[in-house]
């Protein structure tokens, strides 16, 4: 249960160790990812909402 946020938290520990300071994690979806949403911000993501974008 909940495997993938432990693999994923020691992988950010690995990085840090490497000097790695910034890890776009993608979109939080709280809505159709509550959990991921919170996982997220719990590892100290910033959430930003973002104009959307166009093509013209």
């Amino acid at each position: 249960m909940n495997a993938h946020n432990l693999i994923l938290w020691e992988a950010i520990k690995r990085l840090k160790l490497e000097g790695v300071r910034k890890l776009d994690l993608g979109t939080i979806d709280t809505r159709r990812a509550p959990d991921l949403a919170r996982f997220k911000l719990r590892t100290g993501a910033t959430a930003r909402v973002l104009s959307p974008a166009a093509l013209m």
